[in-house]
């Protein structure tokens, strides 16, 4: 091919150069003024100017040959080098513990690492290119995300450690903690957002249950007790403070010693000590003292908190308040105490009375057989009169038990007090004022007037001997509404009305010991030769059978008061009938006498006869059913024991009035069982004489049921 200059000629083209891939070739041509100088030299300096320039063609050749494969093989190694970073880059990423991602404008994912891509359900972080939050398993999430994006690319700011919620691919929930910064091109424009997180579900769960110890730590209901390994405090929760009165500020750093009573013994708390320094559980109990000089008691667990390392650095105690539980344990045992010793002053008194009732009957008997100058009578009236001793102490013991025969009506207890009074006044002597509280408007209550005599009369001799010098006796009476609060603390009481009667002395008072034996029977703090002990006892028997209840207050030098609850009666009181005592007790009629005691059948049988009776005496009631079926004459009246063997009383009663319908009967006995009375209390329409009774008063009592009408 030829090459032209601008003006159309011809050049001189010499032999082309192909050199990797391409045609390199040189053009050399005199110019005009040359060749017009130098005709003969033009064709010489063209060809050694090729010659020339081929060679300095050739050279530079050469040259950019090699420097293209340098620039190739540093390109080959740069681009080998940029891989191997963005390998790294990309491992990195990928073994790093926290999710990272970038989105562009639009909120659209540009990357991510593959943490990030496995808490979407993605397989590879290419998956994940293009798409939206809404296209993702956390859809639920995906508004709130995007608010955050865009508050970061248009305030330009990042924002930096909050915590959201994330769904994870199997529909459960996450916790996240998420950072998020604006992202710049070259140029520092916002072009995207750039972000990290990391789960921290776990430790939300692990805050979720301190959370959850910790509310329920605040909300025990025992008391919980932290303490460093010398016992210095360093928590209590509210309950301690409600319990104790004392506030954490006031206890902290402080020892629990301070709150020791001095009932608890210094070797139980070094064996406390010694058990939970040497790694075990301590489980006892403390009688402890409140802020405000309280005595309580509490049941504790103690425990020692190791580290890691397996040391003891911390105590735990937890602790429960067992006051009331306490009182109630000592009322339980108070009343099993003396429910045993009623029992068996009880059974006592029942054997005894049956003595008593031959002594004195044979007595009486003796003292009518004999003339008014006979020299025995002096005699048998000492044995009378010590016999009769015995009884009172008897019906005090039965009084105790409440085996006490009483018929309890509707009365007012100020009118019984009021008559009392003048009886009181002789009985605590000149140096004592007796005085009488009356509430006006006094409700009624139910029981037998004569057991209220008794109480008074035994709280006033008590009282009484309380006194050294002049002193006071007060006798107060008022309604009262007790609550449930009130009787969970209080043995016997039911939540209700109740008519208070208060007895109070300020006389010497009584320690702790003498104040829980103060009922028992025969406990006296007296002197020798000075009472029977059996006083209280009798007014703590009365109560009780009266549905009562009573509490006793008293400390040494200060006195003490008798508080008698007593159940509000809702009937109307009753007119009291008056019988005279100068009716006949004689009659005609048959009675039929069933008692085991021979002594007693024997002296019964003497009296009936003498009082015109016709007798049938049996011992047994297997021998009273016999006679009764032999007898062809009526029996108008059965007089039985109520305890016997082979069948009771009643139980005789019922058999014989099978055949004998209109058969009356009187029963006694030296205690009332439950075979005829219910806690002491008789129906009215039974009849009963207690023993030991007199010759005179089981003729009147015959005497006036035979007049009665109907059996």
């Amino acid at each position: 091919s030829r090459l032209l200059n601008a003006e159309g000629e011809a050049l001189t083209l010499l032999t082309p150069l192909f050199a990797y891939g391409k045609t390199y070739a040189l053009v050399a041509h005199p110019g005009p003024e040359y060749a017009a100088l130098h005709p003969l030299r033009a064709s010489r300096i063209t060809g050694l100017s090729g010659l020339a320039i081929t060679c300095i063609l050739a050279v530079l050749v050469g040259f950019l040959a090699h420097r293209r494969e340098t620039l190739e093989a540093q390109i080959r190694e740069r681009t080998e080098a940029l891989q191997e970073s963005r390998q790294m880059l990309r491992l990195v990423l990928d073994s790093i513990p926290v999710r990272v991602f970038w989105k562009d404008r639009n909120s659209r994912y540009l990357g991510c690492n593959r943490p990030f891509a496995l808490d979407a359900g993605l397989a590879d972080p290419e998956d994940l290119l293009g798409k939206d939050d809404y296209q993702m398993g956390w859809r639920e999430q995906a508004e709130l995300y995007r608010a955050d994006d865009r508050r970061v690319m248009e305030s330009g700011q990042a924002k930096l450690n909050y915590e959201e919620p994330q769904t994870a691919p199997d529909g459960g929930r996450l916790w996240v903690r998420t950072s998020k910064i604006p992202l710049h091109n070259a140029k520092g424009e916002v072009i995207g957002v750039l972000g990290t997180y990391e789960d921290i579900t776990e430790r939300k769960r692990a805050e979720e249950t301190l959370r959850k110890l910790s509310v329920a730590v605040e909300q025990s209901p025992a008391c919980v007790v932290i303490t460093d390994y010398e016992g210095a405090i360093e928590y209590v929760n509210p309950q301690f403070a409600a319990l104790t009165g004392y506030s954490l500020d006031e206890v902290l750093g402080q020892n629990p010693r301070i709150l020791k009573s001095g009932e608890t013994s210094q070797e139980d708390y070094q064996e406390l000590w010694d058990t939970i320094k040497a790694g075990r559980e301590w489980h006892g109990e403390f009688h402890n003292k409140k802020k405000d000089g309280t005595l309580y008691w509490e049941r504790a667990l103690i425990s020692p908190i190791r580290d890691d390392a397996g040391n003891i650095t911390h105590f735990i105690g937890l602790k429960e308040d067992i006051t009331f539980q306490k009182i109630l344990e000592d009322q339980l045992r108070q009343a099993q105490k003396m429910e045993s010793v009623g029992r068996l002053a009880g059974g006592v008194a029942h054997d005894f009375n049956n003595m008593l009732q031959a002594i004195l009957g044979y007595a009486d008997l003796a003292l009518d057989s004999l003339g008014l100058d006979h020299p025995a009578r002096e005699s048998i009236a000492e044995v009378q009169k010590a016999a009769r001793r015995s009884a009172d102490l008897t019906r005090q013991l039965l009084a105790f038990s409440r085996r006490q025969t009483i018929r309890p009506v509707i009365l007012d207890l100020n009118n019984v007090v009021t008559g009392t009074l003048n009886m009181l006044r002789r009985l605590i002597g000149e140096h004592i004022t007796l005085i009488w509280k009356p509430r006006m408007d006094l409700w009624t209550v139910k029981m037998d007037p004569a057991q209220m005599d008794q109480v008074l009369v035994n709280l006033a001799a008590n009282a009484r001997d309380a006194i050294t010098g002049v002193g006071n006796l007060t006798i107060e009476t008022e309604n009262v509404t007790l609550d449930e609060t009130y009787c969970e603390t209080h043995a016997g009481c039911a939540a209700g009305d109740y008519v208070l009667l208060a007895v109070s002395d300020d006389g010497h008072g009584m320690d702790k010991q003498a104040l829980g034996r103060i009922f028992e029977p025969f406990f006296t703090t007296k002197e020798t030769g000075k009472g029977t002990g059996l006083g209280l006892a009798m007014v703590y028997g009365i109560v009780k059978q009266n549905h009562g209840f009573i509490n006793v207050y008293s400390e040494p030098g200060k006195g003490t008061s008798f508080k008698i609850y007593l159940p509000r009666a809702r009937a109307l009181m009753q007119e009291q009938s008056v019988i005279a005592d100068d009716r006949p007790v004689h009659g005609t009629e048959t009675v039929l006498l069933v008692e085991d005691e021979e002594a007693i059948l024997g002296f019964g049988k003497a009296i009936l006869t003498q009082h015109g009776y016709t007798v049938l005496a049996a011992r047994t009631p297997g021998e009273a059913l016999a006679l009764a079926r032999r007898h062809e004459g009526p029996i108008h009246l059965l007089i039985t024991d109520v305890v016997m063997p082979e069948m009771n009383g009643k139980e005789l009663k019922d058999r014989l009035s099978e055949v004998l319908p209109d058969l009356k009967a009187l029963y006694m006995s030296g205690y009332t069982a439950n075979v005829i009375a219910h806690h002491g209390i008789i129906d009215e329409s039974v009849h009963f004489l207690a023993k030991p009774f007199s010759p005179k008063s089981l003729a009147r009592i015959v005497r006036e049921i035979l007049d009665q009408d109907g059996p």
